[in-house]
This record gives structure tokens, C-alpha cells and sequence, in this order.
């Protein structure tokens, strides 16, 4: 049973792959490119166990440690798939080979056993060592290193990302790839169940029955993941240079001279203009709001919105605008023509997309929960 077990988890993989590869469905085509190759190389990897106990092996001696050719191939590509999601033309460069130098090496290392003749390869998976040799052990504590690595930098890049969303629009949780974090926990799961596995000898074992169990559940966690992606940047392609100035700029050193776009003067005429722009048409009661939009309201580019905000007002588009829609849930809280009104009807009314989206901000800026202003505003209008 864990045998077929562990074959659907293969044939699962290998079919999510295939999916993310070829689905038109999906946003953010490009970036999933590299997930599907990622996938495919993680396919590859687990495809050991059932070739081994379906006899393929010996059967075929020369497939014997094929599938670990990619061992250190998954940590870097894993890497570049979250750079390539969380930038907008960052395109592949032969610098990123440099990634797969311990690939190479490690290639270079086995070319030997994999030249050795059919008996010694089958020598070696005749049975399972109870200890992991000396070889063993230091070939998979430079894997864990390098996976370790590579997987809390993938995890420093999509925070960072998650960041910078805010200079984009007003509700960064939507585009924050909630998603490729989980699908992260994901494979650090599947990494750490390998890891038990390898040092405990579990597989295909009557005591390492959990450990196909665990992968099964684990890859469709990773699929749902997957199917629930988002566009990271939605905004119009002709906009997408101008935003990735914004980007780009905003990982400058605070040490270092920004570029001026516009003089003082016109800088100043410019906020009074947004000003005006803002209590007029109310736009930041639209919850799809964006950097790119109030550009265009403003006929300005987006990269000189975003510095007319972090210029004049010295705040990002998100602080910029949930200040106007805070401003405007309090007029809200404290009006008894709105006392009908939930807290969620307080949020969306105020342009927010969520109760937790509008609780988090009003507490963060005013210092107490909407509920706990709602009541002393009551309070000081009935004394």
C-alpha cells in the first residue's frame, strides 16, 4: 500500500508540474516556468524509492544514482523561483550559473560511479546500511547547508517583497504571494521528513510507513498552494518599467543622493493638487486603489507619483492612503448616522478590503482597536 503510495505522490508532482507548465489559467506565466522546471527536478529526486522497489534498478543498473545528479540542483533553483516571482523584468542571467557550481562539482565527484560496472552499482543499493557511512554523512551535511541556505534566503526575498507591495498598493496583502510562503513551508516539510528518513533508514519499512504518508499530504498541501496564485503585479505592461523604477529605487542605501524628478516648487504644487484630488473624488475609498491608478488620476507617471508620496509626505502609498481611510472610519465610528454599521461595514465603507486588513491599520495608527474608539466616542456623546 505505501508503495503505491508513494508512486501517486511522484505521479502527483510530476503532474502538478505539468499543470503549472501549461495551464494558461495561471497568472504570473513566466515565473511559473521555473516553478515547473523546479517541480520536475523535485520529481526526479523522489522518483529513487519507486524505481528501487519496483526493480527498475536491476533491471537497469545504469539508472543506478541518476536521480541524485539533481541533489544539489534543487536548493538553487528553488531560490531563483522565488527572485523570478517577486521581480517584475528581472530576466535569467549567466550569472545566476554560478548558483549551480556545487552541482557541477558534485557531478564531476560521481562521474566515476556512474562509469563503474553494473555490479558494483548494484552493490550499492543491495541493502540499506543501519548507519550512514562517512561519505554519506558528509554528502548530505553540505546538502543540508546549502538547502538550509538557499531556503532562509528565499524566505529573506519574499519578505522583503512583501514589503515593498506597500509602495504599490494600499492593500498589500493581496499581492504579498501568501502562497509561495506556504509552498516554502511546504518543501522545508518534505526536506525534513527526507532528513528523518535518510538518518533513521524508514523507507518502505514497516516503522517508516508515515514517512509516504507524509509526502502524500504534503504534495497536495503544495498544490493547493500553487493553484490559489494571484497576478504578483497587476498593473497595465506599459506601466510595468515606470514600477519597477519605484522598486528599484527604494532599495537604495539611505546614504545615497536620490535623483530629484521634479524642483521644490513643483513638488509643492503637486501636493497640494493631490490633496485636493483626494478630498474631492474620494479615491481612497476605492478598495482596488493603486500606485498606478492615482498616477493617472494625477496625469503624472507612476515612478513621480511615488515620489511626490515619499518626497512630500514622506510615507509610502499604503501609509499615504490607509492614513485618508483611517481618517474616514473614525468620521464613521463616532457618527451616530452609522451606528447600524458593523465593523466590517466600517471597513468596507471606509475603502479597506478586509476587517483584518482595517483592524490591523487603525490599531497600528490610532493605538486602539476600532470597537474600543466606537465606545469612547460613545461615550463622550452621552455623558
Amino acid at each position: 500500500m505505501y508503495n503505491l503510495l508513494s508512486d501517486l505522490t511522484v505521479g502527483s508532482i510530476l503532474l502538478l508540474a505539468f499543470l503549472v507548465l501549461t495551464a494558461k489559467r495561471l497568472a504570473n506565466a513566466k515565473a511559473n516556468r521555473w516553478l515547473g522546471f523546479f517541480l520536475l527536478t523535485l520529481t526526479i529526486f523522489m522518483l529513487d524509492d519507486s524505481l528501487t522497489v519496483h526493480g527498475v534498478y536491476k533491471e537497469y543498473p545504469m539508472l543506478i544514482g541518476v536521480p541524485f545528479i539533481f541533489i544539489f540542483t534543487l536548493s538553487p533553483t528553488l531560490y531563483l523561483v522565488v527572485s523570478r516571482y517577486v521581480a517584475i523584468e528581472k530576466r535569467f542571467q549567466w550569472k545566476h550559473c554560478l548558483h549551480f557550481i556545487p552541482a557541477f562539482l558534485f557531478f564531476l565527484l560521481f562521474i566515476p560511479f556512474f562509469l563503474s560496472n553494473d555490479s558494483i552499482k548494484l552493490a550499492s543499493i543491495a541493502e540499506a546500511p543501519e548507519k550512514l557511512n562517512t561519505e554519506s554523512v558528509i554528502l548530505l551535511s553540505c546538502w543540508m547547508v546549502q538547502l538550509s541556505s538557499y531556503w532562509m534566503l528565499s524566505l529573506v526575498k519574499l519578505r522583503k517583497h512583501r514589503k515593498k507591495m506597500e509602495l504599490l498598493t494600499a492593500s498589500p496583502a493581496e499581492f504579498q504571494l501568501d502562497w509561495l510562503r506556504n509552498f516554502l513551508y511546504g518543501i522545508g516539510g518534505i526536506v525534513f521528513v527526507l532528513l528523518l528518513d535518510l538518518v533513521f533508514n524508514a523507507s518502505f519499512s514497516p516503522k517508516g510507513s508515515w514517512v509516504d504518508i507524509c509526502y502524500f499530504v504534503i504534495v497536495y498541501f503544495l498544490g493547493y498552494f500553487v493553484i490559489q496564485q494571484r497576478e504578483v503585479f497587476p498593473f497595465p505592461v506599459a506601466e510595468l518599467p515606470d514600477i519597477n523604477k519605484v522598486l528599484e529605487e527604494n532599495e537604495l542605501n539611505q546614504s545615497d543622493i536620490k535623483k530629484k524628478l521634479v524642483t521644490d516648487e513643483a513638488l509643492s504644487e503637486l501636493k497640494e493638487k493631490l490633496i485636493i484630488v483626494l478630498e474631492k473624488e474620494k479615491s481612497y475609498l476605492n478598495p482596488e486603489l493603486n500606485l498606478s491608478m492615482l498616477a493617472r488620476q494625477m496625469q503624472l507617471g507612476t515612478h513621480e507619483m511615488s515620489y511626490v508620496l515619499n518626497e512630500g509626505f514622506q510615507e509610502n502609498f499604503y501609509q499615504f492612503i490607509n492614513r485618508y481611510r483611517i481618517e474616514e472610519s473614525k468620521r464613521l465610528l463616532s457618527s451616530p448616522d452609522f451606528s447600524h454599521l458593523n465593523m466590517l461595514g466600517i471597513a468596507f465603507e471606509s475603502g479597506f478590503n478586509s476587517k483584518t486588513a482595517f483592524n490591523t491599520s487603525f490599531k497600528k495608527q490610532v493605538g486602539i482597536s476600532p470597537s474600543e474608539y466606537q465606545k469612547s466616542c460613545r461615550g463622550e456623546n452621552n455623558p
